[in-house]
């Protein structure tokens, strides 16, 4: 009888290799096209790598003392007799956790200063064009522009809205850091690579091909006064100052750059959502849909995006899904096909 040799959908990956090498690739090729741009561009500036190394080392460390404490508490609790000793065969035994833990928050920052290097190149390189484009879009498929047709209607939520949209940042590090904890399992690799293309592929392409910075910036661009009347809430407005400010920075600050196609705060949130959905709990999978949704409305309702960059930006989320998933499953077929030619010579000439 044939042998075959076949990996279940859900056991494809079984280690963290197979998310954090191809993001590690990735993100050194964002640095080859960020640096190639800049070349031809001379562009002077450099993006703040050593500022978001800082803050990943720090986030790093956060983890990392609660972890400890967690690891502590439990000990505890069991009444463990000797916790400074258990504390070290644990250190021993799960030192690579600990490493993957610094290793993943450097990928993160590594990841930003490349973006926040092509994204303050930008206007340099092509110069904001689409949004009037994209303004006469919203109105060809909504009749009006969105905010006019959101405000009305949610105007009550105005706080949760505002107070919401910027809860964004906390909620996908949470998200962050919790998937990057879970064993090795092909949920796990999708989820952490889908991350990386979310925001690093879709987000830079988008933004090149369809340069344009948003509703909130259109007459600040000398567009035209079709957004002055645009309610534009304390938050968003001393958001949008910095962001205005900083283009000019030759520093280029942490967060500096300005694009609106598509919008990478609804195409994470959906990657929040499809994570939540394969890790967490049912509860946990609906709650993150819903904040999806705060976000979407959020990103259209304050300003800072047009209807069609946050429908973009469920698109670029789903489709890093979808091409995470095809790549691990590209490779465990690979792998699987390898370990079929290694056993051949062991099951004979038959293959029996």
């Amino acid at each position: 009888m044939a042998t075959s040799v076949s990996v279940p959908a859900a056991r494809r990956s079984s280690s963290d290799a197979d998310w954090m090498i191809p993001a590690s690739l990735f993100v050194t090729a964002q640095y080859i096209g960020a640096a190639i741009v800049s070349e031809r561009i001379a562009y002077a500036p450099r993006p703040p790598v050593m500022a978001y190394i800082k803050g990943a080392l720090f986030f790093a460390m956060v983890v990392a003392i609660a972890r400890l404490l967690y690891a502590v508490g439990r000990m505890y609790a069991r009444g463990e007799a000797r916790p400074t000793q258990r504390l070290i065969e644990l250190a021993k035994q799960q030192w690579w956790a600990w490493l993957l833990i610094l290793g993943t928050f450097l990928l993160i920052a590594a990841q930003s200063g490349a973006l926040t290097w092509l994204k303050a190149m930008l206007p340099f390189v092509v110069p904001f064009w689409a949004d009037p484009m994209l303004a006469a879009a919203d109105r060809a498929i909504l009749g009006a522009d969105a905010w006019r047709l959101f405000h009305p209607l949610l105007n009550p939520f105005d706080r949760i809205i505002d107070y919401g949209y910027v809860t964004w940042f906390p909620v996908n590090t949470c998200v962050l850091v919790y998937a990057q904890s879970k064993a090795a399992s092909f949920e796990k690799s999708r989820a952490m690579l889908a991350y990386f293309l979310t925001i690093g592929l879709f987000g830079v392409l988008g933004e090149y091909v369809l340069s344009s910075a948003g509703p909130i910036f259109y007459s600040r661009l000398g567009l035209g006064s079709e957004f002055q009347n645009l309610p534009i809430s304390a938050i968003a407005r001393e958001t949008s100052d910095y962001l205005w400010k900083a283009r000019q920075d030759i520093n280029s600050p942490i967060g500096a750059g300005i694009s609106a196609m598509p919008s990478v705060h609804v195409a994470s949130s959906v990657w929040i959502a499809l994570t939540c959905r394969s890790l967490l709990p049912r509860i946990f999978g609906v709650l993150a849909t819903a904040f999806a949704a705060l976000i979407f409305v959020g990103s259209i309702y304050l300003g800072w995006h047009y209807f069609v960059d946050a429908v973009a930006g469920i698109a670029s989320g789903a489709a890093a899904w979808a091409l995470a998933g095809a790549y691990l499953r590209w490779r465990a077929r690979t792998s699987a096909a390898r370990l079929r030619f290694a056993a051949a010579p062991l099951l004979g000439p038959s293959g029996v």
